[in-house]
């Protein structure tokens, strides 16, 4: 599975911005950017009003997670990753 968007850049042009969702497993996706490094973790968890998704990013300097927030949707955790 893979997410496309365009990204509008400073000057003015669209670029395609591309990440892998890679299934780890029930309610668990590591992102990579299109070159296959990766980027981050979507963990999904189920709260009293739903399910909930928490974005994690990947810091190469320390190999570590740095939690980025939890979202309604995982569409939404994806753009907080493209983001951070």
């Amino acid at each position: 599975m893979s997410a496309i968007s365009t990204v509008p850049s400073s000057s003015g042009t669209t670029r395609m911005r591309t990440e892998i969702l890679v299934p780890l497993g029930w309610g668990r996706w590591r992102v990579l950017d299109a070159q296959g490094a990766a980027t981050g973790l979507i963990e999904e968890h189920e709260s009293p009003r739903g399910a909930r998704y928490r974005a994690l990013r990947y810091r190469w300097s320390s190999r570590s997670f740095v939690g980025i927030g939890e979202f309604w949707s995982a569409d939404d955790a994806l753009e907080a990753l493209r983001g951070s």
